[in-house]
């Protein structure tokens, strides 16, 4: 379906949107069939999520190890305000922002030495799904 030297084989769901997309076009190859009109996983009925629980579960998802956790949160910390992931105890001070304070288990904590605020890796996953949910940081986050 896809050629070139940085191609891999399509997930069913982007075979199914070519499909769709095709079919659009009056395209019927006569053997695959198009996504029903109302299919809740057709291409054109999907939508981001603003549901703080989903955009969790799918950071939760894609990111497990502490080298993975360590990519989402250098992902949201470009994504951020002023080049860096906003504290949860003074989010709108551009000075209490968070940074790497364990590698192994991975932990972050606030650059400002009079905060003291720290997360784990799972309180760090729910920060930054509440940050995507207030559109904080871009949903491009969620990319994996």
């Amino acid at each position: 379906m896809f050629v070139g030297a940085a191609s891999d084989k399509p997930s069913k769901q982007q075979a199914q949107a070519i499909v769709d997309i095709l079919n659009a076009l009056d395209w019927d190859d006569g053997i695959t069939r198009p996504s029903k009109s109302l299919d809740p996983d057709a291409l054109w009925l999907s939508t981001p999520s603003t549901d703080r629980a989903v955009i969790y579960q799918e950071l939760l998802e894609r990111h497990q190890t502490d080298q993975e956790i360590r990519i989402l949160f250098d992902k949201a910390r470009e994504a951020g305000p002023h080049f860096g992931l906003p504290c949860k105890s003074k989010p709108g001070n551009p000075e209490h922002r968070y940074q790497v304070h364990s590698k192994s288990p991975f932990r972050v904590r606030c650059a400002s030495l009079d905060c003291g605020s720290k997360l784990q890796r799972t309180a760090l996953v729910h920060w930054i799904a509440e940050l995507v949910q207030g559109a904080v940081l871009s949903a491009d986050v969620l990319e994996g």
